[in-house]
């Protein structure tokens, strides 16, 4: 089963399954006012004041159809309307639950492959004990990630246990004031590790943000508890930060599971499209909140030079030299690989308004992935591109020619 369309929006999800239909069997719909409570018949629409949500699905001379915005997922006439599609177009349409807060529409088109190749997650871990399973995702999250994203959103505060004095590790951005990790001096005992007749610390000794006797919190709550103690949900999420979105917890019937992203493993394209006022740009900007991001805007009149870059007159005083100045495509490029442990997203905005041969080039052949992640067919660029990847990341490439100069 191959997934080829996911949307948080049950307007987009609407208004891209009806435009993957023929004409005739969507007039046969419209006309026939099969589905009603999904489309809304409309004589008029004032286009100056449209909204996405009024944006019309389809039209005929005299008449607009709209998809009704408070239409119910539950109902007769949603599920009926899903298992049209299924019939004519092949698709499934599935709720992706691995992002408890956050669901969406998984629609994937029917291939003929095995049971074992129908999904897009791998499970790596499973526990009903809780705070044991939480330990154990930790020690894998930071044996394969290190401590890099630690360093940038951990604080630390004295705290005391049992009078001894020790570091408490903070994680304000997912924990608030919570301690998660008690920094030591020296190695400690379960008598040291515990107050009030009760464990507060897990015995297994971490040895990470440069330090050998660190211990995790076990003070973990479900996340409905009125307890003050760090919830669940909050791990969750950091979790999901911590590895990049590589990782996935998911809990059902009391069973807490860790779940690999393999589509998140290497790098991919994603496209967004819909009609206007839909949120594309901004389910962009939710995915990629606090991530490194560079943003570039195609349009009419950019080119492989305001992409990629060039050589350019550069001022120094009262002389002119030149140098190359690299734009969105190679600034991304070099980033991402002086930091590799990180996801970097180069964003395009409006995409389909510029000339994707122009701009891309041989670049496209970069696009094809093998399942390394690494592109299939290397391509030659110019002599001042790859001399100035090269400058940049001679220490990362160490000689090894990955762009060659023609």
């Amino acid at each position: 089963m191959k997934k080829i369309f996911t949307t948080p929006n049950k307007i987009s999800l609407l208004n891209f399954l009806v435009n993957k239909l023929p004409f005739d069997i969507q007039k046969n719909i419209f006309d026939n006012k099969i589905f009603e409570n999904l489309f809304i018949e409309s004589a008029q629409i004032d286009i100056d004041n449209i909204t996405h949500n009024q944006y019309p699905i389809f039209e005929t001379d005299d008449k607009h159809y709209l998809i009704n915005a408070n239409y119910d997922e539950n109902s007769n006439s949603f599920k009926s309307f899903l298992d049209f599609i299924k019939t004519q177009l092949k698709l499934e349409i599935v709720v992706d639950t691995f992002d408890i807060d956050a669901p969406f529409y998984v629609i994937n088109e029917f291939s003929g492959k095995s049971e074992s190749e129908k999904t897009d997650f791998k499970l790596q871990m499973e526990s009903r004990v809780m705070r044991e399973f939480i330990l154990d995702v930790f020690i894998l999250v930071n044996k394969e990630f290190g401590d890099d994203y630690l360093s940038e959103i951990s604080e630390t505060k004295l705290a005391r246990i049992n009078n001894l004095e020790f570091s408490a590790i903070t994680f304000p951005k997912y924990f608030g004031t919570n301690r998660i990790f008690a920094l030591f001096e020296n190695e400690q005992d379960l008598q040291n590790l515990t107050s009030g007749k009760t464990r507060r610390f897990f015995k297994h000794q971490f040895q990470i943000l440069n330090q050998n006797a660190v211990y995790l919190t076990n003070q973990w709550e479900n996340t409905n508890s009125t307890y003050s103690n760090p919830k669940f949900s909050s791990f969750c999420d950091f979790i999901k930060d911590y590895s990049g979105e590589k990782y996935f917890i998911n809990c059902q019937n009391n069973t807490f599971r860790l779940f690999e992203n393999l589509l998140q493993a290497y790098p991919r394209q994603i496209i967004f499209f819909g009609s206007p006022g839909t949120g594309k740009s901004t389910e962009v900007k939710k995915r990629t909140a606090g991530k490194n991001v560079i943003r570039t805007t195609f349009h009419p009149e950019t080119d492989y030079q305001s992409f990629v870059g060039c050589y350019k007159p550069i001022m120094e005083g009262d002389k002119i030299r030149y140098e190359f100045v690299p734009q969105a495509f190679t600034n991304a490029y070099c980033k991402a690989w002086l930091t590799p442990t990180q996801n970097h997203y180069l964003v395009i905005e409006e995409i389909n308004r510029g000339n994707c041969a122009q701009i891309f080039g041989d670049i496209f052949q970069c696009l094809d992935r093998n399942a390394q992640g690494f592109s299939e067919y290397p391509i030659d660029c110019s002599k001042d591109l790859a001399t100035h990847i090269e400058t940049i990341l001679w220490t990362v490439l160490r000689g090894k020619r990955w762009i060659y100069d023609g």
